[in-house]
């Protein structure tokens, strides 16, 4: 776990993000990822929505916060503090591919 400081209405808040299990990991991947197309010998073509990706890593990242955990709330957030959670997420839990 980590804690991360946050500007929250108007004072200083602390949000604790977490290591995702495997499992969790692979679900946000799950939903990350349209169909992979293979087409005789070519490289497979992967649909990435990365969007989705950072939203519900983020999301599912965070343990405890000032804030309604949601998918709404975190699309709200101030681009900053959104950046400062997810460089916490993506610390604990590295994107390490597909495959």
């Amino acid at each position: 776990m980590v804690e991360v400081k946050i500007p929250w209405n108007g004072k200083e808040e602390t949000v604790v993000m977490k290591k995702l299990t495997w499992g969790e990991m692979n679900e946000i991947i799950r939903q990350a990822v349209g169909k992979i197309k293979i087409i005789g010998a070519e490289t497979p073509a992967v649909d990435f929505d990365i969007v989705t990706f950072r939203e519900q890593l983020l999301m599912k990242s965070i343990q405890s916060a000032p804030f309604k955990i949601d998918i709404e709330t975190v699309r709200g957030l101030d681009p900053e503090v959104a950046d400062k959670l997810l460089a916490a997420a993506l610390a604990l839990n590295p994107f390490r591919g597909l495959l």
